[in-house]
């Protein structure tokens, strides 16, 4: 018969090593993205390979972690069948250096800490937006309220099928040449009266030159066709 100091020395035991096997780290093998809940296949304790791991994630966020990411997984009641990845991690890629309080989104594309693949929310209510090409998607409006926008950029092209600006001063300087092609042009508003250019004829009403005569003869600075 057993002894009960025994038999509580077994209980004991096997909730040790539950324990153990409830809470562990490892190292991401592969990501299944196909479903409603992630899953992961994932190398545990001692060679340990478990299955069709749910990956939990908070709401509005996921991603698919390179293999040879770290992670944490739980076995809930200790049963290793029954495994859940709360965290994954990579340190290969982690951006370094912020400032106590900010906060960063980025990538695996994120090796140069100058032009790295992020996007931060920095101290001081500014947010840095890094990388290669940016695409804003909308099928109603976009809409931007600022003081002050400014544009830096070698070229800058629009698409649109018409452009409105309300403004109270428009100035465009350009240092070399400025193109506007468009059917018709007016200035000030519809409705105004017609510029003539050169080629065209115009009314003299006084002299001896009084009659319909061509223009001949216009600026260098200004130009159309």
């Amino acid at each position: 018969m057993t002894n009960p100091t025994d038999q509580l020395k077994i209980i004991v035991r096997r909730l040790v090593t539950r324990v153990k096997l409830m809470v562990g780290r490892c190292v991401l093998l592969a990501v299944n993205d196909t479903l409603n809940l992630q899953k992961v296949q994932v190398h545990a304790l001692n060679g340990e390979i478990l299955d069709g791991v749910e990956r939990i994630q908070d709401y509005g966020f996921t991603s698919v972690p390179l293999a040879g990411a770290e992670g944490v997984v739980i076995a809930v009641g200790g049963n290793r069948s029954h495994a859940l990845a709360l965290s994954i991690f990579d340190r290969r890629n982690r951006l370094k250096d912020l400032q106590p309080g900010e906060v960063a989104i980025y990538s695996h594309e994120n090796a140069d800490s100058e032009t790295g693949h992020r996007i931060v929310l920095k101290n001081g209510r500014e947010i840095e937006i890094y990388g290669d090409k940016m695409t804003v998607i909308t099928d109603t409006s976009v809409e931007v309220v600022a003081p002050t926008v400014t544009v830096n950029a070698e070229s800058v092209q629009v698409n649109a099928e018409s452009v409105e600006v309300d403004t109270d001063t428009i100035e465009v300087t350009a240092a070399t040449k400025c193109t506007l092609n468009c059917g018709d042009l007016n200035l000030g508003g519809e409705g105004g009266e017609k510029v003539a250019r050169i080629g065209d004829r115009v009314q003299i009403d006084t002299g001896d030159s009084a009659g319909l005569w061509p223009i001949v003869e216009g600026s260098d600075h200004a130009r159309a066709l």
